[in-house]
């Protein structure tokens, strides 16, 4: 089977294989996309030059790849998807299909990046920008989604769908939920444990702790990746990074670190950092960072997470390193940040030491195990730091409920550890998305798919914004039950147009950001008003 994913987001920063760039039928490239860091250096007069002659032509060449990226980059389709508003979508839609199908052969030929299980290829909301479709959005999203659900099957292939606006994606998201065939490889329990943690997230009192798993899908490394890619950097000897294998990964750590000490150089921060930077964030970032949660915890060090946040236009705050503002997202980086590459946490000693220099960070920890329903992604739960944090917690619970033990989330992990619940008991829930009856690396892949399908499922129940309820070029994205709501809040919207004066007060200003959520495009400026 094949999934489409929906994310909120930038599609030139997710981490896929190839994307879908709109053109028009001259094979011109609005100003919007030639502005993307991802397209910058773009030769678009040479582009336009060569642009074949049959491009345009009723029949002819509506999609092929753009060449100038830099090597291991997700490959630009160039696709003709502009056309006169009075176009059937019939055009937009063959479009779309000779993009998958193309880029689909060419992708599996090459191999799926990162090692993933099948290629993903990333598209927008096609037609909606400058392409004609801009007042039938709703209409698009509509059909978009089911061309794009039989196309990922015939071809076999993982499609997302990445949509920048905030309206359009409730409106899709709002399309998709309480339709349970839009995730077929998830099981019914599955599905219940996303709904539940999806309603958690709505709710606010969802937390998501990273491991380095979120970041497999953009090409970052694990930790014993990290470790080994460093011991090669030292000049270490394969056979002698073979055998520190047998060492504590704290020990290799220290072991490693000290060759690059002596072997010279920038120090063992920097080089992690050096290691760790990205162009492009995960999928798996993506679906995370369009929850509507708050607080994050991550032992990472990379910064694609704040990436992914930025591109869905809800940046987060990387505590301790900046302060979030009253009711922004915070991220707390338990470990470092490469962009403080000495505040890094990856040796021994700096385990040994960390109780100490962080103490703040791991009562902030400490509290949202008590307070909130944590979410572990990518995180193996065997973090000698995080250990001490949940034992703490422990007994402060075994001092007040009788010896009870607290129940701090759940985790999702593409593999189970064998004795994870003899360590842990009830205190995790555990949803390991992995097939016993398939051992080993293609098991692997596999399941990690199916950790991004459990998550895209959560995204999905967790999308509780109706911003577009009131934005007319999503009317064809509306229930009929909506529309009728729609049609009582017109009045409204028109009256307090009319008299200035009743926006004023308490009810008028809370009137006015209920009409905003709900996308009253005049809301926000009757509020700066009062």
């Amino acid at each position: 089977m094949a999934q489409v994913f929906v994310v909120h987001g930038d599609l030139t920063e997710l981490a896929c294989d190839a994307w879908l760039l709109p053109t028009d039928y001259r094979l011109g490239v609005v100003w919007y996309w030639r502005e993307r860091p991802a397209l910058q250096g773009v030769p678009w007069a040479d582009v336009q030059l060569a642009r074949p002659e049959t491009w345009g032509e009723p029949g002819g060449l509506t999609t092929m790849p753009l060449t100038h990226v830099p090597p291991g980059a997700p490959t630009p389709w160039l696709t003709r998807v502009g056309a006169p508003s009075r176009a059937p979508a019939d055009r937009l839609y063959g479009a779309v299909a000779a993009f998958v199908s193309q880029a689909a052969v060419a992708a599996r030929a090459q191999g799926p990046k990162h090692g993933r299980e099948r290629p993903l290829l990333g598209l927008p909301l096609v037609g909606t920008g400058f392409g004609g479709k801009s007042r039938w959005k709703g209409e698009v999203a509509t059909g978009l989604l089911e061309i794009l659900t039989h196309l990922a099957q015939r071809e076999q292939v993982d499609l997302a769908l990445v949509l920048k606006d905030a309206r359009a994606y409730a409106a899709v998201q709002a399309l998709r939920r309480g339709q349970p065939e839009r995730w077929p490889e998830l099981t019914d329990d599955e599905r219940a444990a996303a709904d539940r943690l999806g309603r958690l997230a709505a709710a606010g009192e969802l937390v998501v702790f990273m491991g380095a798993g979120a970041g497999v899908g953009a090409g970052l490394p694990l930790w014993g990746g990290l470790l080994n890619e460093l011991a090669l950097e030292a000049g270490m000897p394969e056979e002698v990074i073979v055998r520190l294998g047998s060492l504590n990964v704290l020990d290799r750590a220290r072991v490693v670190a000290r060759r690059l000490e002596e072997s010279g150089g920038p120090a063992l921060g920097l080089r992690v950092a050096a290691l760790l930077e990205r162009a492009q964030y995960s999928l798996a970032h993506g679906l995370i960072a369009s929850l509507p949660t708050r607080e994050f915890i991550t032992t990472n060090y990379d910064t694609c997470f704040e990436q992914a946040c930025a591109a869905a236009e809800s940046p987060v705050s990387a505590l301790p390193l900046a302060l979030p503002p009253p009711g922004g997202r915070w991220l707390l980086k338990l470990h470092g940040c490469i962009r403080a590459p000495e505040s890094i946490v990856l040796t021994r000693d700096d385990y040994l030491r960390y109780a100490e220099d962080r103490a703040a960070l791991q009562g902030v920890v400490q509290a949202l195990l008590i307070t909130r329903h944590l979410l572990f992604v990518g995180f193996s739960l065997d973090d000698d730091n995080f250990h001490r944090v949940a034992d703490s917690v422990r007994r402060v619970f075994a001092k007040v409920t009788d010896g009870a033990r607290p129940s701090f989330g759940a985790a999702l992990l593409p593999q189970k550890g064998e004795f994870a619940e003899a360590l842990w008991g009830a205190e995790i829930e555990w949803l390991s998305m992995g097939d016993k009856t398939r051992p080993g690396a293609a098991d692997l892949r596999a399941a990690g798919r199916r950790v991004e399908i459990f998550l895209d499922h959560v995204a999905c129940v967790a999308a509780r914004s109706a911003d577009h309820l009131l934005d007319a070029t999503y009317d064809g994205a509306l229930t009929a039950g909506e529309r009728r709501i729609r049609a009582q809040l017109v009045p409204l919207m028109e009256l307090l147009e009319s008299d200035p004066t009743l926006n004023q007060g308490p009810v008028g200003e809370a009137v006015n950001q209920l009409l905003r959520r709900l996308g009253d495009p005049n809301a926000q400026r009757r509020l700066d008003g009062l």
